[in-house]
Protein backbone atom coordinates (compact mmCIF):
# COMPACT_ATOMS: atom_id res chain seq x y z
CA UNK A 1 0.00 0.00 0.00
CA UNK A 2 2.56 2.69 1.11
CA UNK A 3 4.67 1.85 -2.52
CA UNK A 4 0.97 2.41 -4.10
CA UNK A 5 0.61 5.87 -2.56
CA UNK A 6 4.71 6.85 -2.81
CA UNK A 7 3.54 6.29 -6.67
CA UNK A 8 0.10 7.83 -6.99
CA UNK A 9 2.19 11.10 -5.45
CA UNK A 10 4.96 11.04 -7.51
CA UNK A 11 2.57 10.46 -10.48
CA UNK A 12 0.65 13.57 -9.46
CA UNK A 13 3.86 15.20 -8.84
CA UNK A 14 4.51 14.84 -12.80
CA UNK A 15 1.09 15.86 -13.65
CA UNK A 16 1.46 18.50 -11.64
CA UNK A 17 5.05 19.53 -13.41
CA UNK A 18 2.87 18.40 -16.97
CA UNK A 19 0.47 20.79 -16.12
CA UNK A 20 2.72 24.13 -15.34
CA UNK A 21 4.89 23.09 -18.25
CA UNK A 22 1.87 23.10 -20.54
CA UNK A 23 0.64 26.78 -19.05
CA UNK A 24 4.82 27.93 -19.60
CA UNK A 25 4.43 26.72 -23.30
CA UNK A 26 0.94 28.43 -24.00
CA UNK A 27 2.48 31.64 -22.26
CA UNK A 28 5.38 31.75 -24.73
CA UNK A 29 3.05 30.80 -27.72
CA UNK A 30 1.23 33.42 -26.92
CA UNK A 31 3.47 36.13 -25.79
CA UNK A 32 5.83 35.49 -29.82
CA UNK A 33 2.41 35.88 -31.42
CA UNK A 34 1.87 38.90 -30.07
CA UNK A 35 5.45 40.08 -30.69
CA UNK A 36 4.91 39.52 -34.13
CA UNK A 37 1.67 41.46 -34.07
CA UNK A 38 3.59 44.45 -32.86
CA UNK A 39 6.44 43.46 -35.55
CA UNK A 40 4.79 46.03 -38.21
CA UNK A 41 4.79 48.53 -35.65
CA UNK A 42 8.18 48.28 -34.18
CA UNK A 43 9.50 48.49 -37.82
CA UNK A 44 7.78 51.40 -38.69
CA UNK A 45 9.46 53.13 -35.75
CA UNK A 46 12.79 52.35 -36.34
CA UNK A 47 12.08 53.11 -40.28
CA UNK A 48 12.29 57.36 -40.26
CA UNK A 49 9.54 58.68 -41.62
CA UNK A 50 9.38 61.37 -44.50
CA UNK A 51 7.01 62.46 -46.13
CA UNK A 52 4.81 65.55 -47.19
CA UNK A 53 2.54 66.05 -50.30
CA UNK A 54 3.64 68.12 -53.32
CA UNK A 55 0.86 70.58 -51.80
CA UNK A 56 1.95 70.56 -48.49
CA UNK A 57 5.59 70.90 -49.60
CA UNK A 58 5.43 73.42 -52.37
CA UNK A 59 7.77 76.53 -52.22
CA UNK A 60 5.64 79.95 -52.45
CA UNK A 61 7.08 82.99 -55.16
CA UNK A 62 8.31 83.88 -52.09
CA UNK A 63 10.36 80.74 -51.42
CA UNK A 64 8.62 79.72 -48.26
CA UNK A 65 7.96 75.85 -48.18
CA UNK A 66 7.15 73.39 -45.53
CA UNK A 67 8.74 69.93 -44.65
CA UNK A 68 7.48 67.30 -41.94
CA UNK A 69 9.74 64.67 -40.73
CA UNK A 70 9.26 62.21 -38.69
CA UNK A 71 12.04 62.56 -35.32
CA UNK A 72 9.99 60.30 -33.04
CA UNK A 73 13.04 57.73 -33.39
CA UNK A 74 15.47 60.51 -31.91
CA UNK A 75 17.72 60.21 -35.49
CA UNK A 76 19.38 63.26 -36.30
CA UNK A 77 17.98 66.04 -38.15
CA UNK A 78 21.28 66.25 -40.46
CA UNK A 79 21.59 70.03 -40.33
CA UNK A 80 23.53 72.70 -37.96
CA UNK A 81 21.42 75.57 -37.27
CA UNK A 82 22.67 79.03 -36.14
CA UNK A 83 21.37 82.30 -35.39
CA UNK A 84 21.31 85.36 -37.07
CA UNK A 85 20.40 88.97 -35.49
CA UNK A 86 18.66 91.58 -37.61
CA UNK A 87 16.64 95.05 -36.09
CA UNK A 88 16.75 93.20 -32.67
CA UNK A 89 15.01 90.23 -33.54
CA UNK A 90 16.98 86.97 -33.38
CA UNK A 91 16.08 84.47 -36.14
CA UNK A 92 17.41 80.63 -36.58
CA UNK A 93 18.83 79.85 -39.93
CA UNK A 94 20.17 76.46 -41.46
CA UNK A 95 24.36 77.01 -41.10
CA UNK A 96 24.96 73.55 -42.91
CA UNK A 97 23.53 70.35 -43.98
CA UNK A 98 25.44 67.38 -42.37
CA UNK A 99 28.22 65.31 -44.93
CA UNK A 100 26.55 62.04 -43.46
CA UNK A 101 23.68 60.93 -45.46
CA UNK A 102 21.43 59.62 -42.41
CA UNK A 103 19.87 62.57 -41.78
CA UNK A 104 16.56 63.60 -41.60
CA UNK A 105 17.08 66.42 -43.51
CA UNK A 106 19.04 64.53 -46.19
CA UNK A 107 16.73 61.80 -46.89
CA UNK A 108 13.92 65.09 -46.75
CA UNK A 109 16.15 66.26 -49.93
CA UNK A 110 16.69 63.00 -51.67
CA UNK A 111 12.87 62.66 -51.69
CA UNK A 112 12.02 66.18 -52.54
CA UNK A 113 14.10 67.37 -54.76
CA UNK A 114 11.78 70.69 -55.41
CA UNK A 115 12.05 71.60 -51.80
CA UNK A 116 15.35 70.79 -50.36
CA UNK A 117 16.68 72.50 -47.06
CA UNK A 118 19.96 74.47 -47.91
CA UNK A 119 22.28 76.47 -45.83
CA UNK A 120 20.99 79.86 -45.37
CA UNK A 121 17.30 79.08 -45.08
CA UNK A 122 15.45 80.50 -42.17
CA UNK A 123 13.33 78.10 -39.70
CA UNK A 124 9.91 80.49 -39.84
CA UNK A 125 8.50 77.51 -37.27
CA UNK A 126 8.04 74.41 -36.14
CA UNK A 127 4.83 72.91 -35.41
CA UNK A 128 3.12 76.22 -34.63
CA UNK A 129 6.05 77.33 -32.91
CA UNK A 130 6.96 80.78 -33.91
CA UNK A 131 10.51 81.87 -34.54
CA UNK A 132 9.19 85.02 -33.73
CA UNK A 133 7.73 83.84 -30.16
CA UNK A 134 11.67 83.11 -29.45
CA UNK A 135 14.35 80.89 -31.21
CA UNK A 136 14.54 78.91 -27.94
CA UNK A 137 11.21 77.37 -27.89
CA UNK A 138 11.54 76.75 -31.67
CA UNK A 139 14.91 74.88 -30.70
CA UNK A 140 13.29 73.04 -27.96
CA UNK A 141 10.46 71.93 -30.28
CA UNK A 142 13.19 70.64 -32.84
CA UNK A 143 14.56 68.42 -29.84
CA UNK A 144 11.58 66.91 -28.98
CA UNK A 145 11.08 63.28 -30.76
CA UNK A 146 8.09 63.39 -32.66
CA UNK A 147 6.77 64.65 -35.73
CA UNK A 148 7.99 67.88 -36.67
CA UNK A 149 6.68 70.29 -39.40
CA UNK A 150 8.81 72.60 -40.42
CA UNK A 151 8.20 76.30 -42.08
CA UNK A 152 11.73 77.21 -43.53
CA UNK A 153 12.10 80.65 -46.12
CA UNK A 154 15.04 79.94 -48.69
CA UNK A 155 17.77 82.55 -49.08
CA UNK A 156 16.67 85.13 -51.33
CA UNK A 157 18.80 84.53 -54.67
CA UNK A 158 17.38 81.12 -53.87
CA UNK A 159 13.75 82.16 -54.00
CA UNK A 160 14.22 84.45 -57.03
CA UNK A 161 15.77 80.94 -58.92
CA UNK A 162 12.76 78.97 -57.79
CA UNK A 163 9.93 81.31 -59.11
Amino acid sequence: EAAAAAAAVAAAKEAARLAKEKVRLAKEKEEATEAKKREPEAKQKDEPEVRGSAEEAARTSSGDYNIQVDHSNGQSLGFDIGQRKSEGETTLIVKRILDDDSGLVQQWNREHPDTQVAPGDTIVEVNGLKSADGPHKVLKELARHQVLRIALSATRSRASKAE
